[in-house]
């Protein structure tokens, strides 16, 4: 599914050294009309708390090759520092198409969420080293084909009357389709799914829609919102609830997505074949890296699951999407509102042209990313 380089380097790093750096933010660039802005959700465009203080995680080997990954936040930096230097300091090999899980940390908790986001910034880093050793970028690496983006507008009230303009809108601009959310509020529901449903027949034929519920419904809201969403014939619902082994007793059928808060590699390898899911959506960077999100690619494609990546980490959703190709992972999330707050510490944000990501430029973390004046952190290396 993804083919080495010719005349790859070797696998083996050797030591290496490991520093965060303070990234600096700069302005966020919009990428939706002023227009659309009376239909935003009062907390549509916000950071997370998590994001407002970001780092970038910077390996480099003995020869001086570099590959970095960021933005994470300082809690991750920590987790790097006690958890995973330990390891690195021993040395390590670079990440492989082959390769079974992200590195194993030290320490009492070694599963969860902030281990594997840890673990996720130092493997791609990893990552981005090996590709630096062949003088390109990670997104390069394998090819240079554009890869197609999908419209996440959960920032967007679905119940408000500018809705379908902005649905119409995002169709004009190329994507491959574009998700929604539902609040999930039980009084709501019936206004909600009107909501959907105008969205629908403004698109006619011409783009699917997806519904998001971000694992908030409750059995309630769940039991009507599934039987009329399938009515409406939604390309998928992701996350209607927590678990998805509850939606069966609803007795609706309708594609189902799962994945970006399933952080443990043996936890997705368990739900892409359970047979309680239509589409596999992991979020690389949450959950270990590139090298755990292959493998979980590759037996979602063997069960015949789709792979659509969350696009929490774009930039590692690209990276996956390049390596593994359009017929494991047709299209990547685009956040509207949220993915240009992201980047705000980015100098050449990526942003879609035509529903499409076009590779980014060579740079190094001089030009990559807004980096701070303060002394780089030491995480593993020579003083």
């Amino acid at each position: 599914m993804c083919a080495s380089k010719a005349g790859s380097c070797s696998h083996d790093v050797g030591a290496v050294t490991v520093t965060a750096r303070r990234l600096e933010p700069g302005p966020v660039r919009r990428v939706i009309p002023d227009w659309t802005a009376e239909a935003l959700r009062p907390t549509g465009g916000s950071a997370w708390p998590e994001e407002r203080d970001q780092w970038v995680v910077v390996v480099e080997d003995e020869h001086g090759f570099r590959g970095e990954w960021g933005p994470v936040s300082t809690a991750t930096v920590e987790i790097v520092k006690l958890q995973l230097a330990p390891v690195l300091v021993e040395g390590v090999g670079l990440p492989s198409c082959t390769g079974t899980d992200a590195l194993a940390p030290v320490g009492r908790h070694q599963r969860g969420a902030h281990i594997r986001i840890a673990q996720g910034s130092v493997d791609l880093a990893l990552w981005d080293l090996r590709a630096a050793r062949h003088g390109v970028r990670l997104q390069t690496w394998h090819g240079d084909a554009p890869v197609r983006c999908y419209a996440s507008a959960l920032g967007f009230d679905v119940r408000h009357p500018l809705a379908p303009d902005v649905a119409q809108w995002i169709a004009a601009e190329g994507y491959a389709f574009q998700k929604w959310r539902m609040l999930g509020d039980p009084e709501e529901v019936g206004r909600d799914l009107k909501g959907v449903k105008r969205i629908v027949e403004r698109l006619g034929d011409g783009q699917e829609v997806a519904v998001d519920g971000v694992g908030r419904w409750d059995p309630a809201y769940a039991a009507r919102a599934l039987r009329g969403l399938a009515d409406l014939g939604v390309r998928w619902v992701e996350e209607p609830v927590a678990d998805p082994r509850s939606i069966a007793r609803f007795g609706v059928h309708v594609p189902l997505a799962y994945g970006e808060h399933v952080y443990d590699l043996a936890d997705q390898i368990d739900l892409v074949t359970s047979g309680l899911i239509s589409v596999w959506q992991p979020d690389v960077g949450w959950s270990g890296g590139l090298t755990p999100a292959l493998l979980a690619a590759q037996v979602a494609n063997i069960r015949g699951l789709l792979t659509y990546p969350h696009g929490g980490t774009l930039e590692a959703a690209h990276a996956l999407a390049v390596m593994a190709g359009p017929s494991v992972v047709p299209a990547v999330e685009y956040h509207l509102t949220q993915e240009p707050t992201r980047q705000r510490f980015c100098l050449h944000p990526q942003q879609p042209v035509a529903g499409v990501l076009t590779q980014p430029p060579p740079s190094d973390i001089g030009s990559r990313f807004s980096v701070s004046d303060s002394d780089p952190v030491k995480l593993v290396g020579a003083s």
